[in-house]
């Protein structure tokens, strides 16, 4: 399992970078977490894919699929956007 958390932190690395960009430019925050749940992770795991495309044979020797990476980090990553949503909706 702690090789999962490396690739999470990785991919989610650059879509908190690309989650904020978006929020910034639409000036509404409410954009953050619906970007951090959606097209977040899919640039997220592209810009893996360009940069660490050899560590993709470490995960898959552990067991680990490019699609279950995937939806572990998709899982992870609804639960915390929702609520960050809710909050955001409610104090705003």
């Amino acid at each position: 399992m702690k090789a999962f958390w490396n690739y999470y932190i990785t991919v989610n690395i650059v879509n908190c970078c690309f989650s904020l960009l978006v929020a910034l430019f639409s000036l509404s925050a409410v954009w953050f977490p619906i970007i951090f749940c959606t097209i977040g992770i899919a640039v997220g795991i592209f810009t893996f894919n360009v940069f660490y495309k050899a560590q993709y044979y470490f995960y898959h020797n552990l067991g680990y699929t490019r699609q279950r990476l995937a939806f572990m980090t998709f899982g992870i990553n609804l639960l915390p956007g929702l609520i960050l949503l809710l909050l955001i909706k409610l104090f705003s």
